[in-house]
């Protein structure tokens, strides 16, 4: 089989990434009988600190798929170190890059397609949406510039929808045959473990499930907490790694204020094993994002048969043609309140026509025959 080396920051059994980890864990999951992959990640958390459990650093590990992954020490982050490794493989066919602006691992990547000569795949995630692009733009503009003149034709790019496909050719100046359509691979649970379903007319348990920081909105979410009727009772859980400090003090100001009626907590990290049990546990997923060119999240969600309340920054807006969930503009956040209303005096009758419809939807939506033949394709034609 060919060999497809991967690179991003970070990968499991690390719990602080957020999606660009399942993306990768999705496409090895789906593709480990067509292709061998190797992960090249450092061996830490996303703070940089906390080393990962159960790993040998700076050799080559087996995965849970079939994947190696090489855990990097701070000492061997290094492309020496790398090529050095990469040369005990009989073959590198490939080389897939999972990130536009982690400078560090886009240079490794390029210096190694280089070095054995093989195609080079950049998968930017929504990186250059707009939304995305606005945050930090006074590193981000001149970083692009940059990058557009050090990065041959030969440079592929994977969008995984029309929308990023665009932003890719406009922000970039790619042509649309340096482009592959490959659309995200969802996370599909073998089975799910769900807790017996309650739910009381006027309540409403919700969560909140990401990265703590600015792209994610939390603070939107528990503004429109203040704007729901003192007559609801809402519990609402967060769940997340403490991504930015500072955003996070504003998210702990908004929670110390909050109305009798609003319970808020955070709860720390989901372990990837327990990300769908969590989610059934719960009425609806709040989750107002500025930007996702996916949201692996919200699927997660929707196959726990837990409805969603999202912003439509995502591919996922079609959830308003069904009953499982809303996806509204962010202009306001009064059609967000009303929402949350309807959910909590909605009854355990109505909830499970709403759950289920959810489910429904997203299991409609997968599609994911078709989307591994497509990545089965296009990697197989690159490396002829």
């Amino acid at each position: 089989m060919k060999n497809i080396v991967i690179f991003n920051q970070g990968y499991l059994p690390a719990t602080s990434y957020g999606g660009p980890v399942v993306s990768i864990t999705n496409i090895v999951t789906e593709l480990n009988e067509n292709f061998n992959f190797y992960i090249i990640c450092t061996a830490y958390e996303l703070d940089g600190i906390n080393q990962l459990p159960d790993i040998i650093l700076d050799k080559w590990n087996s995965g849970n798929n079939g994947e190696q992954i090489l855990y990097l020490s701070h000492v061997n982050n290094n492309f020496s170190f790398i090529k050095k490794s990469l040369f005990q493989i009989e073959s590198i066919d490939l080389i897939y890059v999972n990130s536009f602006f982690n400078a560090k691992q886009l240079f490794y990547g390029y210096k190694v397609s280089k070095a054995f000569n093989c195609p080079f795949i950049i998968a930017p995630r929504g990186e250059l949406e707009e939304n995305a692009l606005k945050i930090k733009s006074y590193k981000k503009k001149p970083y692009v510039f940059i990058m557009k003149r050090i990065l041959n034709k030969n440079v592929y790019y994977q969008s995984t929808s029309e929308l990023e496909g665009n932003n890719i050719m406009k922000i970039l100046d790619v042509k649309n045959f340096n482009v592959l359509d490959l659309p995200n691979l969802p996370s599909i649970p073998q089975s799910i473990n769900i807790s017996k379903y309650n739910k009381k007319s006027n309540e409403i348990k919700m969560c909140f499930i990401s990265r703590i920081q600015v792209k994610k909105n939390l603070v939107f979410a528990l503004e429109c907490l203040y704007k729901v009727s003192s007559e609801i009772k809402i519990t609402f859980d967060i769940y997340g790694t403490i991504e930015n400090e500072a955003y996070w003090k504003q998210c702990l100001k908004l929670i110390d204020k909050m109305p009798s009626n609003v319970i808020v907590n955070y709860n720390g990290v989901v372990s990837r094993d327990k990300i769908f049990e969590t989610f059934s546990r719960y009425d609806l997923f709040f989750f107002p994002t500025l930007s996702e060119n996916y949201g692996h999240v919200i699927g997660e969600a929707l196959y726990a048969s837990c409805p969603i309340l999202i912003s439509d920054q995502t591919p996922w807006t079609d959830i308003n043609d069904t009953y499982g969930g809303r996806a509204y503009s962010l202009d306001g956040k009064n059609k967000f309140v009303d929402y949350i209303e309807e959910i909590a005096m909605s009854s355990l009758t109505s909830m499970n026509i709403i759950k289920n419809s959810a489910k429904k939807f997203v299991v409609n939506k997968s599609d994911i025959e078709n989307k591994k033949n497509k990545y089965i394709k296009i990697f197989n034609e690159l490396m002829i």
